[in-house]
């Protein structure tokens, strides 16, 4: 379907690890053709135990990870809407 219809796929793969029995994860940018229109979402806290730290990774494209780097940039460096509307 991603193919055919010309699709970009974010896949939040944070329980990645929670597999049962004999089963195992395939990572969504593993499949043939897949990587090039994945964007993989994973993070610290279901794999290491570190709840509360916020700790995440991106990967995928170079030019759609720049882009976000730059989206990232400028929200990390502002103070929250709702600190904001408390002040």
């Amino acid at each position: 379907i991603a193919e055919e219809h010309d699709l970009l796929v974010i896949s939040d793969e944070i329980y990645d690890r929670l597999v049962y029995g004999s089963h195992h994860h395939i990572m969504f940018a593993a499949l043939p053709g897949m990587a090039e229109r994945t964007i993989h979402l994973g993070g610290m806290s279901k794999d290491y135990a570190m709840t509360g730290w916020r700790i995440g990774y991106t990967a995928g494209p170079a030019d759609l990870i720049g882009a976000m780097r730059k989206i990232h940039q400028y929200l990390i460096m502002s103070a929250p809407t709702v600190g904001q509307e408390a002040a």
